[in-house]
């Protein structure tokens, strides 16, 4: 497969089931580089149990069927390991906590800014920044979250 062409993410054959109802029953979903998609369907079609699986939500193993990555079959078993690999989502309804800064927010779950088990505060703070920079938002990243 050429680059333009190959997937860089896929779901084939994904079966999912609470408590004995089927939730997904032989989901194939691909996406190409490039290429945004809609997810639609009526409440309780299974959307959102589609995006959990991709991102690790719902853990490899509880549910059958196979994701690939830029073609390499991956079992994810926490959102970590899926944003490791570049797969993350933007749910419809965030929750924040509003005693925490915006940058804390924007970095919550993430380890990756600091050494050991600490967060470096000065280094969540210049890439919340930098990003809300780059889109040209004017936000403060030192902001309680309840302040806006």
């Amino acid at each position: 497969m050429t680059e333009d062409t190959a997937f860089v993410i896929e779901a084939l054959g994904i079966v999912k089931s609470f408590s004995g109802v089927q939730a997904l029953r032989g989901i194939d979903f691909r996406v190409r580089r490039g290429e945004i998609h809609a997810l639609l369907g009526q409440n309780g079609a299974g959307k959102s149990t589609l995006v959990k699986i991709l991102n690790g939500v719902h853990s490899a193993g509880s549910y059958d069927g196979t994701i690939r990555v830029n073609g390499a079959a991956i079992a994810f078993r926490t959102p970590g390991e899926a944003r490791e690999r570049g797969v993350a989502y933007v749910p419809q309804e965030i929750e924040v906590f509003e005693q925490l800064t915006v940058a804390e927010n924007v970095f919550a779950g993430q380890t990756s800014l600091g050494s050991g088990f600490t967060v470096s505060q000065r280094k969540m703070e210049a890439r919340a920044a930098a990003l809300f920079r780059d889109f040209g938002l004017p936000i403060n990243p030192k902001s309680l979250m309840a302040s806006l």
